[in-house]
């Protein structure tokens, strides 16, 4: 990344926007790594959390039974409540099938955690899957993305973005007009839009 970058290659303006923002406030050299994480970390956890969630609820049938509530609270005007809806049963089926489903860390420092002793160096493997399916309330989903970044706390600075777009790429596919029709896939759907009048 940072070869590619000190080529004088043209930033997207998505890039060349993130770069002055983090110049402006005095942090530029964090571009290279900003970048990274969102080309290693945003992406596939984001579209692997989206892809993992669309996959069990087709597979349960929980697509349509969340559809139908979603659009019941839509024609009643309750928008912010549909959109709540929509996050906290995402929420909840993201946290029964989170992607990674391992996750590998390095203690930094002297620990422990639990009864066990756990030495700087240490290498860490989490279950993500078995962490998760242990909340009574899996709907929040800070096991899975290790809560609010503060610039302190090691969590990820994506998590709004990841969870923005997820819930809104949900909720657009929740309100297409026609019907989605389970396919042998568990990730695909086949969309039948509504006919328009004098379409025939």
């Amino acid at each position: 990344v940072i070869k590619y970058l000190s080529s004088g290659a043209e930033l997207t303006a998505w890039s060349q926007g993130l770069k002055d923002r983090l110049t402006a406030n005095g942090k530029g050299d964090l571009f290279p790594q900003v970048l990274l994480g969102a080309l290693l970390g945003f992406l596939p956890s984001a579209n692997g959390n989206f892809l993992q969630t669309m996959g069990e609820w087709i597979r349960t049938d929980e697509f349509w039974r969340v559809r139908n509530t979603y659009l019941s609270l839509l024609n009643k005007g309750q928008v912010a409540e549909a959109r709540e809806f929509v996050r906290k049963s995402f929420g909840r089926t993201m946290g029964m099938v989170p992607v990674p489903g391992i996750i590998h860390r390095t203690a930094s420092v002297k620990t422990t955690l639990g009864s066990h002793s756990i030495e700087a160096g240490d290498h860490i493997v989490l279950g993500l899957i078995s962490a998760t399916a242990a909340e009574p309330d899996n709907s929040d989903v800070d096991p899975i993305f290790g809560g609010i970044y503060t610039g302190e706390t090691h969590a990820c600075p994506g998590r709004n973005l990841a969870l923005g777009t997820q819930i809104g790429v949900t909720c657009a596919l929740l309100s297409l007009p026609g019907a989605l029709l389970r396919t042998p896939s568990e990730y695909a759907l086949d969309y039948r839009p509504l006919e328009q009048p004098g379409s025939a």
